[in-house]
């Protein structure tokens, strides 16, 4: 019975020592989810003093620490929105310059296009009548030689 007893004894301040060597207190959790928010790990945090809270519903200190967190959280989004709303301007005011611009561009090369197509005109004209006074020698020449290649007849 002694033994038994020893057994019983043995077994249960092992079993209690387990629990308190793997149980966490309220500034493991507040340490360890501050360590977590630190290194920007604050979802991974803001779960462990979620569980925290859960064992250690009256305590200020992982309560303060969790809206810590939610308040940067906010302030994250916020500066995000902003930056987003801040560069969808500047994208909106880039587009109208951009805009401003093709067209500036555009109707330059119309202008040009314009002036070019005078002076193009006359260029095309000249090579055009070129063209039509060589073709004119050619013809000429195939004249003359069909003309003397029928006088040749001997009878």
């Amino acid at each position: 019975m002694f033994i038994i007893n020893m057994k019983r004894f043995f077994l249960l301040t092992a079993f209690f020592s387990c629990k308190i060597m793997f149980a966490q207190t309220v500034d493991d959790y507040f340490h360890s989810s501050a360590q977590l928010f630190i290194h920007g790990k604050k979802n991974e945090a803001k779960q462990r003093l979620q569980e925290a809270i859960q064992k250690y519903p009256s305590d200020t200190k992982l309560r303060g620490l969790l809206a810590k967190i939610k308040d940067d959280e906010k302030k994250n989004n916020q500066d995000q929105n902003q930056d987003n709303s801040d560069s969808d301007k500047n994208k909106n005011q880039n587009k109208n310059k951009d805009q401003k611009k093709d067209k500036q561009k555009e109707k330059q090369q119309q202008e040009q296009q314009q002036n070019i197509s005078k002076e193009d005109a006359q260029r095309l004209l000249e090579a055009m009548n070129n063209d039509e006074k060589k073709l004119r020698d050619k013809m000429n020449e195939k004249r003359v030689k069909v003309a003397s290649s029928q006088i040749e007849k001997d009878w």
